[in-house]
């Protein structure tokens, strides 16, 4: 893969307790919330917990215990960034 780590995300680096890459950071707010527990959480998993088991369970991702899911949480995202002078359609 080409691009130096600035270039590079991965926004579940810090959902798998993994170093965050690049702008891969949530909001310290976003990450509190992630971090407690949902007061309808029965099972008193935190947030992150009950998605990472959420996922896991849809086959979205291997359990990161797994090889398999190591591979696919470690692997970065080139991040795309928009060229300065190209309208996005909606602001212009």
């Amino acid at each position: 893969m080409t691009g130096s780590s600035a270039d590079l995300s991965n926004m579940l680096t810090e959902l798998f307790d993994r170093p965050a890459l690049g702008d891969s950071r949530y909001d310290s707010i976003v990450g509190s919330s992630l971090n407690d527990v949902a007061p309808n959480e029965e099972e008193r998993r935190t947030r992150k917990g009950r998605l990472v088991q959420t996922w896991i369970a849809l086959k979205r991702t291997d359990p990161p215990s797994t090889s398999d899911g190591k591979n696919k949480i470690d692997t970065p995202a080139l991040v795309f960034a928009w060229p300065e002078n190209r309208s996005n359609g909606v602001l212009g």
